[in-house]
């Protein structure tokens, strides 16, 4: 009987167990699949096996079932069961849904938001607002991240006392949400980001400053990039440098090769030789003052660049 293989060492048979049993009609045994389903490691038997959930409510038993995917570590999972409450237990669904919107996943967060915008009863911003001093580093990464979402512009000065959090999730989730607000007035917590000691901050540094690398400045790009001490920080201030303008890029980009660092010499060359692979999409002319400091740059550098680039970089400072 296919029963036996539901506890099969083999993910593929497991699955394929699951689904017969699942798929059958087993009449008074569809708890007992359930439960076993809903036990299994495997995420996908975990979300059939919550499709068929409803066939077995509303009873006592099946309800603990549905309480058991409301917190499962699987965001899917947890979502269609917060579907399910809607459906089958309506008295229940704001207290599950309210849950919902301190849920680590967004996708969950955005489900429960609409539910509160269909039936508004709850305002979102205040609740978000209210939920900024829980204890919880959990809980508080969802009240940002939903008050960033759900939020206005002027909202997002209630954002900044995490930016100097000991924690360092929450500070990256105070940068993202503060980056979807209002990311103006944060240029410089943002470039602080790009320096901080964990990596996750400074990618999310770096995501809100992409879109306006020239908003910030070669000079200032390439300061931080000087200051940086993680490997994880020069990398992604190149990254920013190799997006600011034409010829202030190229300029910074051989700066860098002067500064010894680990992988970031090979990271540069990768970023000079897109540098001339793309030259032609931008027909801008440098100033006197580029030219200038590009100059000057070749002149502290030439030993540090190949001797094609080197060519190619004379070459064409040649038609100026």
């Amino acid at each position: 009987m296919f029963y036996e293989g539901l506890k099969s060492r083999d993910p593929f048979v497991r699955r394929f167990c699951f689904q017969l049993a699942l798929n059958s009609n087993v009449g008074g045994d569809l708890i007992f699949v359930l439960q076993r389903a809903l036990e299994n490691s495997d995420p996908r038997v975990r979300r059939d096996a919550l499709q068929k959930l409803p066939a077995a409510l509303p009873n006592a038993e099946s309800k603990g079932l549905l309480v058991r995917a409301r917190n499962d570590r699987y965001a899917p999972v947890r979502r269609e069961a917060l579907n399910i409450f809607a459906q089958k237990y309506p008295e229940e669904a704001d207290r599950e849904f309210e849950f919902g919107l301190l849920d680590g996943n967004i996708a969950v967060r955005e489900e429960a938001q609409q539910y509160f915008r269909q039936k508004g009863t709850l305002d979102l911003l205040g609740y978000y607002s209210r939920k900024l001093d829980v204890s919880s580093n959990r809980q508080l990464c969802a009240a940002i991240a939903g008050l960033g979402e759900t939020g206005h512009t002027e909202d997002s000065q209630l954002l900044e006392p995490f930016f100097r959090s000991e924690t360092s999730r929450v500070r990256a989730t105070a940068m993202r949400a503060a980056a979807k607000l209002n990311p103006g007035p944060y240029f410089d917590i943002f470039l602080i980001g790009l320096c901080d000691t964990s990596s996750s901050v400074a990618r999310e540094a770096v995501l809100a400053l992409s879109k306006m690398p020239n908003s910030i400045g070669g000079q200032r790009l390439w300061e931080t990039y000087q200051k940086c001490s993680h490997l994880h920080g020069k990398r992604w201030a190149l990254f920013l440098i190799a997006r600011i303008n034409k010829w202030d890029s190229i300029n910074f980009l051989i700066q860098s090769l002067i500064i010894p660092s680990d992988c970031s010499g090979d990271l540069s060359r990768s970023y000079i030789a897109r540098w001339f692979a793309r030259y032609n999409r931008s027909f801008a002319t440098p100033t006197p003052e580029q030219l200038s400091r590009l100059r000057n740059t070749l002149s502290q550098c030439s030993l540090l660049l190949d001797a094609e680039t080197q060519w190619q970089m004379e070459s064409l400072l040649k038609g100026f």
